[in-house]
């Protein structure tokens, strides 16, 4: 057989077999600090939560004991065999993890008054000795082996004082692992009788399989298809299984039927299987404190609901009073069900403005996550607010984007983390006005912040809005604005205009619309400014751009600013036409509104910086008016 398994525990895993890494095989990178999901800990939470199943204060200590704890399998892990030396193929993460925890149980085996036999025990599982006495480590090949002799002779409050200058990948990450392996242990190991059962647990009912491919020239072969062959389990698949699996059998089928029924329509989304970004921002949305939970709760979502702060919070993880059994019962039953329509329905909104236009508007903006977070946060199961929670949250973080970029306080680095602060503020909101003040409250604090502001009472105040600019907005935010600026006008003065797709998302065509600069480059415009740095200046202002059908847009690009009225007066969109003075004075609808809203759109004989400071203002007033 090309490949004989073997099913060891730790004991024999770690008792004479000096393992190299192949050259497959990488730098050891177990990091809890620097990787959203943290593999230390939740290896560490599972061993625990499973020695505790069965542990009791009053257990005696013996062999006889632990052999009726149940055992804990830890996967497999591959070797070959070459020229007497033994190379891990694959799983050198897991077994260089596992050392380092028994070198920190010999640590705690001496504080805990252990016997001398019992100390040596678990140093020979990390180790044998050479005829001077150095210690020579079963995982210890050449990249982490100064790491661990550090690691032995130090005390775990010294190791942070290690000098790392020179230190390797592997080596630094053993540094960062051993005082959280220590303090977790110490943390759950409480008195002498614990640590005596979990030692024998730890060393007897740990398993792996290891698997041993005999031929040398299969390596690269077999590394390859654990690696990269097949078709690896899905996130959202595995957590059906760790689910499902944990019901009684009489009900796994019926439930495991409830799970397709609800998962199966975010499986094929446009030909997108959309159900692991559903999960993430579903437990992102319900059960995240902070920002750091929120980003646990991403990809590695499936892993992180098991383990701290989230075990007790979601409550899924098996415990001996059976609980969990009731919240996954509800869950599939209740949420899953529910919260999947929900989705199906914000992504039915994505397609389509007739449904739903604030959500339309949230995901033209590109801002997809975000209002998906904010929704699942926001709305509850069997919410009575259901579709008045669904307009206030589109509604209010379509007004949050939008003055966010208009008065350049927008950071996209920073934004994630901000609406995860949100969301958190207005879940399961008892009333929209919660909604809605907190959606107020995010926007002064973002302003205030990124602005240098001592305060922000009036998010209007036209000087927060100064630098919004041709060059610090984007065309595709602009082609927003000012599409929403013309279907405002539309509205109001019950004039005709193009769809909000044609304005904003169309991309191909001679009708697709492009911003237009009011002030093209020619001697006529730059004679109305004191200079060229004055003229670019106003040129790029919110108040000297319009919209403009793309072959209009190319014609028009060079025009003198009379010419150009005469292309807006034909083709303009309604914002475009203000400027024309036949379209003013002869436009009711036009006149009303104005006398409707105390407005008042000038028309120019040039278009110099009075112009487009004017223009600025009546752009101002009708922001308040949209998004007020």
């Amino acid at each position: 057989m090309a490949i004989t398994p073997n099913e060891l525990n730790l004991t024999k895993i770690f008792s004479d077999t000096k393992y190299y890494v192949d050259f497959y095989q990488r730098e050891y990178k177990w990091n809890d600090s620097k990787q959203e999901y943290k593999p230390i800990s939740s290896l560490l939470e599972d061993i625990f939560f499973r020695f505790e199943l069965d542990y009791k204060a009053n257990d005696p200590v013996n062999q006889e004991t632990i052999d009726n704890y149940r055992f804990y399998y830890l996967n497999s892990f591959m070797i070959n065999k070459v020229a007497g030396k033994t190379y891990i193929v694959d799983g050198q993460q897991r077994l260089t993890t596992l050392t380092i925890i028994s070198i920190m149980l010999c640590k705690l085996a001496e504080e805990f008054g252990a016997n001398d036999g019992l100390i040596s025990f678990i140093r020979q599982r990390i180790c044998s000795n050479d005829a001077l006495g150095n210690y020579i480590y079963w995982m210890g090949f050449d990249d982490r082996r100064v790491a661990l002799d550090n690691l032995m002779k130090n005390a775990v409050e010294d190791i942070a004082n290690i000098d790392r200058t020179n230190a390797t990948i592997s080596q630094k990450n053993i540094y960062e692992a051993a005082p959280i392996i220590y303090n977790m242990l110490k943390s759950r190991i409480t008195d002498s009788h614990k640590f005596m059962l979990f030692q024998l647990y730890y060393y007897n009912r740990i398993t792996m399989v290891q698997l041993d491919v005999i031929d040398a020239k299969d390596v690269a072969m077999t590394f390859e298809v654990i690696n990269d062959r097949g078709v690896p389990l899905r996130a959202y698949e595995i957590l059906k299984g760790k689910l499902v699996g944990s019901l009684d059998k009489a009900d796994q089928t019926a439930y495991a039927d409830k799970w397709d029924e609800c998962v199966g329509s975010l499986m094929d989304i446009d030909g997108k299987d959309e159900t692991d970004d559903f999960f993430a921002w579903y437990f992102q949305s319900k059960f995240a404190t902070n920002y750091t939970e929120h980003k646990a709760l991403g990809k590695q979502y499936h892993k992180s609901i098991f383990v701290e702060p989230f075990t007790d919070r979601i409550g899924f993880k098996d415990k001996k009073d059976r609980t969990h059994i009731s919240k996954i019962k509800r869950f599939i039953d209740q949420d899953l069900k529910f919260f999947s329509d929900l989705y199906i329905r914000m992504h039915k909104n994505k397609k389509d403005e007739n449904l739903g236009i604030y959500f339309w508007f949230c995901v033209t903006n590109g801002q997809n996550t975000s209002i998906h977070n904010l929704m699942l946060s926001a709305i509850s199961y069997n919410d009575p607010l259901l579709n008045e929670k669904y307009e206030a949250v589109s509604k209010e973080f379509d007004r949050l984007y939008t003055i966010l970029m208009l008065t350049n306080s927008y950071e996209s680095s920073a934004f994630i983390s901000q609406m995860a602060e949100l969301a958190i503020k207005i879940r399961n909101a008892p009333t929209i006005d919660v909604i809605k003040e907190s959606f107020l409250d995010t926007i002064k604090s973002i302003i205030k912040d990124e602005r240098n502001k001592d305060s922000v009472d009036d998010i209007f105040a036209p000087g927060l809005y100064e630098r919004a600019t041709y060059t610090s907005l984007g065309k595709g935010f602009l082609r927003y604005f000012f599409g929403r600026i013309d279907h405002y006008l539309s509205d109001e003065m019950q004039l005709p205009t193009v769809t909000y797709h044609g304005l904003i998302k169309q991309t191909s065509g001679g009708t697709v619309y492009h911003i237009e600069h009011i002030l093209s480059r020619n001697e006529e415009n730059l004679s109305w400014f004191e200079n060229e740095d004055e003229f670019e200046d106003y040129r790029n202002r919110l108040g000297a751009l319009t919209f403009l059908k793309g072959l209009d847009n190319q014609s028009s690009g060079n025009e003198s600013y009379k010419d150009k009225l005469t292309t807006y007066m034909n083709t303009g969109t309604i914002w475009a036409k203000t400027l024309c003075p036949q379209y003013s004075h002869s436009n009711i609808g036009l006149q009303n509104f104005c006398s409707r809203k105390n407005i008042t759109f000038k028309q120019y004989d040039k278009y110099d910086a009075i112009a487009v400071k004017e223009r600025t203002a009546i752009l101002m007033q009708l922001i308040k008016m949209i998004w007020g």
